[in-house]
């Protein structure tokens, strides 16, 4: 079976080919079937009336070239939030909303791989710090639907800091961050 659902996915274009049937698989299966809504949202002040309850399965920067799959991350036992297992996926926090409902919905992703000290592999998120105010990304959902978030603001942290305020927001519209 694994061999089997790693030449489908080969035959597809899902890379990597694993032969585990996970969200990109299941995107794509999905995506046969010609029924898609589009939800559009500006993040930073539209409250969405029309919510999806499909969870991510792609994010798509285009102004980073930017296409990856998503991995489901929660919390690790010592409290801190998982990430993802490779440099080329995003992790989506289950315990935030789905991107498109309203609420803060959190994505995180590796900047680069670094081995013995040495960066071997930049990561998904080499050229976050590129983006800017008005630049858009989408995220595709497994019901076929793309949510577009326009950036409203950009910071950096200290990875010694604390950035809990990543978690909430002042108003009750859709947010992503990132």
């Amino acid at each position: 079976t694994k061999s089997a659902l790693g030449a489908w996915q080969t035959s597809a274009g899902i890379s990597p080919s694993a032969g585990f049937f996970g969200p990109i698989s299941r995107a794509k299966i999905n995506g046969a079937i010609p029924t898609s809504t589009t939800v559009f949202t500006n993040a930073t002040t539209t409250a969405i009336t029309n919510t999806t309850n499909g969870s991510p399965t792609r994010l798509k920067i285009p102004k980073l070239n930017i296409d990856a799959g998503f991995q489901y991350a929660g919390l690790k036992s010592d409290g801190s939030m998982e990430i993802p297992s490779n440099v080329v996926d995003v992790g989506w926090f289950t315990g935030s909303p789905r991107p498109g409902e309203n609420g803060v919905s959190i994505i995180t992703g590796h900047v680069a791989q670094i081995r013995g000290g040495v960066l071997t592999k930049p990561g998904v998120f080499s050229n976050l710090s590129k983006l800017s105010a008005g630049d858009r990304l989408y995220i595709q959902n497994d019901k076929g639907e793309t949510i577009t978030f326009v950036v409203r603001e950009t910071r950096n942290y200290d990875p010694a800091a604390d950035a809990t305020d990543v978690f909430t927001s002042k108003d009750t519209g859709a947010h992503l961050n990132i």
